[in-house]
């Protein structure tokens, strides 16, 4: 289901203003067909050349929307997020394109953006330079968030440019820039400024520091599987966590081994030797992972990495003491806050309902799934399945 796997990566390539002037100026872009916009959300119908010329002329940012044909999640994004009237209002004075990336025209703007997954959403300052990206599909209240967060220049890769400019000594903010720039396909850019860390912090004390350690520990991780105890060996990690207070150390950690149970659990699963004891203790330790991972999420990752949580306590409901219920139940009832009425986040919460005895508002937010998202056989199904 959309939303429930916390994890994505992609990749965006960085842009200059010098990429303006492409081999594909006078060919136009092939736009999938947006019709529920039309009447709403304005598109921008010629090139991406004509567009970047107009930008900058107007002072306007660009929005490319990056999708295909036959993709349920662009779909959704289309007809669900951005009709949404204040995520229009928000792109109003924005050139928005809405590019095929698998047309003709569509494929070299894929490979010209690291464009790696549907939808991906790039936005370009006027001068024609990446600002920022966002991958997959987000509700109206998270995408709008973002895209205020992008009109005003904060946390994108020309504001982290400009900080790093004027603090030269600080690893932080080049710590930040190094994860813009990787994200954003830029592996030389990003390795720079992290040899750059390593020169300015040589004894390693620095978060940043610490970070790459745990990249460090997790690449040794990988090769201790036991297929006696049916587990990796995260001790060093764990180790590292206890002795740390930063969040996005810890969040990082905590996550990291979270990822190592959820491998040795499909290890098990597939090894015609394990035990029912083994996979029950694999789901048990990701779950103490999880849950020490989620004091700490981010706020842009609450709703991916949060429902994907609550969901994994859902699945493994049989196993859970009242205590984990009632837990998963709260994470649900937080994302369901943040990310408003998406039919997957309702579910996910409708489902913690049921699992805590709440059955009538479980049915009443399967229904409320039901409205926002009728052609869905998996709500009718969900109904059933909380039938008395």
């Amino acid at each position: 289901m959309t939303l429930r796997c916390p994890w994505l990566a992609t990749f965006v390539v960085l842009v200059s203003s010098s990429l303006v002037a492409s081999a594909h100026a006078q060919e136009p872009v092939v736009h999938v067909d947006a019709s529920p916009l039309r009447d709403t959300l304005s598109w921008y119908r010629g090139t991406l050349d004509e567009a970047l010329v107009r930008a900058r002329a107007e002072s306007r940012q660009v929005v490319l929307v990056f999708q295909r044909k036959g993709c349920k999640r662009c779909e959704e994004l289309v007809e669900k997020t951005l009709v949404n009237p204040a995520v229009v209002a928000e792109l109003a004075d924005s050139l928005c394109l809405s590019i095929d990336g698998e047309s003709s025209s569509g494929a070299p703007l894929v490979a010209r953006f690291g464009v790696a997954d549907y939808p991906t959403l790039v936005w370009l300052s006027p001068d024609g330079s990446l600002r920022d990206r966002v991958v997959g599909v987000l509700g109206a209240t998270e995408l709008l968030r973002e895209a205020q967060r992008i009109r005003s220049d904060r946390e994108t890769v020309g504001e982290l440019r400009r900080r790093v400019a004027a603090d030269e000594g600080n690893v932080d903010l080049r710590w930040r820039l190094a994860q813009k720039l990787r994200a954003a396909g830029d592996g030389n850019g990003a390795q720079a400024e992290i040899d750059r860390i390593k020169k300015l912090d040589p004894t390693g004390r620095s978060k940043p520091m610490r970070l790459m350690r745990l990249d460090d520990l997790r690449t040794q991780v990988r090769r201790t599987y036991d297929e006696t105890r049916g587990a990796f060996d995260t001790q060093a990690i764990v180790a590292l966590l206890e002795r740390d207070l930063d969040p996005e150390v810890l969040y990082r950690g905590w996550s990291i081994v979270a990822d190592f149970e959820a491998g040795a659990l499909a290890r098990i699963q597939k090894a015609r030797m394990s035990t029912p004891a083994q996979a029950a203790a694999a789901r048990a330790r990701r779950r103490a992972a999880l849950k020490s991972a989620w004091p700490h999420c981010p706020a842009d990752e609450l709703v991916s990495f949060g429902n994907g949580l609550a969901w994994s306590f859902y699945e493994a409901a049989a196993e859970l003491a009242a205590e984990d219920r009632a837990f998963a139940l709260a994470v649900a009832e937080r994302v369901a806050e943040r990310a408003g009425d998406q039919p997957p986040v309702l579910d996910t919460l409708a489902c913690c309902l049921y699992m805590n005895d709440r059955k009538v508002e479980a049915v009443a937010l399967v229904r409320r799934c039901i409205e926002l998202d009728p052609s869905n056989d998996q709500w009718p199904a969900r109904l059933v399945e909380f039938a008395p």
